[in-house]
């Protein structure tokens, strides 16, 4: 039981969980190649958005039209272009958000599984995760649909005043936000680990979170007050510049690009670590059993120990997927046995 409530106790158990998450992760560094991967997906999908703008941007309606239907659905005929160019980024924008989407779940996938074979003492390389979540894309790719659709609908739920003028999001918006983020929490290792469909798996992780809400409620507070003291210390150069009264152009950038990229490095690193607790929560929601890298005196408090392992049920497709596991998993032996030849 979280019998310790105050705020010191709090950070003690926050800092208990990064402490487990990274001794994991220091004993599986190849689990930080999958976010990697992730953020070379965003920016190839924001390059391809990119061109897609400046296609609408350079060229006139008529003269697209040899280049195929594709672009067509860009081009106007307005000599003045400002629809062509409005219609571009709204299909560049959509290609970007859809598409990053699909990016981030079917990499969330990979990771999580392989998180969950770590975590279980098996072998695992990051070809074969990547297997995983090709097999289980049907699963990925209907997911990755509702989560954009439902991002969206409670982002312009949220965004949008009553005349359609921009506003902070309501107590309303943010509880929706929060329930959505809470429902879907065990998502990924519900597809990684039992290869149920978006809906599906959905409704299992809803199951899930009945019996660890405390456990996903402290993994929320973990991520959410780490931002806080990681925002400050990248300001603290900007700020600086602007007490001590620099205006080089060079020392501004170099202000803002370094915190920038420290940010970013940081925010690989937490989304690691989120993946790696989300994994040994499934396990401990599922099997009873708490892995060992978090099986620690500081978070004894956080686990409540169930009194039976909740059965874990797969729809048909999910035995397929399932009984394709072995395949792959002998596929990767394999080939890590010809590449060491």
């Amino acid at each position: 039981m979280m019998s310790e409530t105050t705020p010191r106790g709090s950070i003690r158990r926050s800092r208990a969980i990064l402490r487990a998450a990274f001794r994991a992760l220091r004993a599986n560094p190849r689990l930080a190649w999958f976010p990697v991967l992730s953020a070379l997906g965003t920016v190839a999908l924001a390059i391809l958005g990119g061109a897609v703008i400046g296609v609408g941007t350079l060229v006139a309606g008529d003269s697209v039209a040899h280049l195929g239907p594709l672009w067509e659905l860009v081009a106007d005929p307005d000599p003045d272009g400002d629809a062509t160019v409005t219609r571009a980024m709204s299909i560049a924008g959509l290609v970007f958000y859809v598409g990053n989407t699909l990016v981030m779940v079917a990499m969330g996938v990979a990771m999580t599984h392989a998180a969950l074979e770590a975590l279980a003492g098996r072998e695992w390389t990051v070809r074969q995760s990547l297997r995983v979540a090709s097999q289980r894309r049907r699963s990925i790719a209907t997911f990755a649909l509702i989560q954009a659709t439902v991002g969206h609908l409670l982002g312009v739920g949220g965004g949008r005043g009553r005349r359609g003028g921009r506003r902070s999001p309501g107590l309303l918006s943010q509880l929706a936000r929060f329930a959505w983020w809470a429902t879907t929490y065990l998502v990924l290792p519900v597809i990684a680990r039992e290869g149920r469909g978006g809906v599906g798996a959905i409704r299992r992780s809803a199951t899930l979170l009945r019996q660890t809400w405390k456990e996903t409620l402290v993994a929320r507070l973990t991520v959410g007050w780490l931002w806080i003291p990681a925002v400050f210390i990248g300001a603290i150069p900007v700020l600086a510049c602007v007490v001590l009264g620099m205006r080089q152009p060079a020392v501004l950038l170099m202000a803002i690009v370094i915190p920038v990229i420290g940010l970013g490095m940081f925010g690989l690193i937490l989304h690691t670590l989120e993946k790696i607790y989300r994994a040994a929560l499934y396990t401990y929601a599922t099997e009873g059993v708490v892995p060992e890298a978090f099986a620690t005196h500081d978070l004894h408090e956080i686990w409540e120990v169930a009194s039976a392992p909740i059965d874990v049920q797969c729809d048909d497709a999910a035995s397929d997927d399932a009984a394709s596991d072995d395949a792959i998993n002998d596929d990767a032996a394999r080939d890590d046995a010809a590449s060491d030849d």
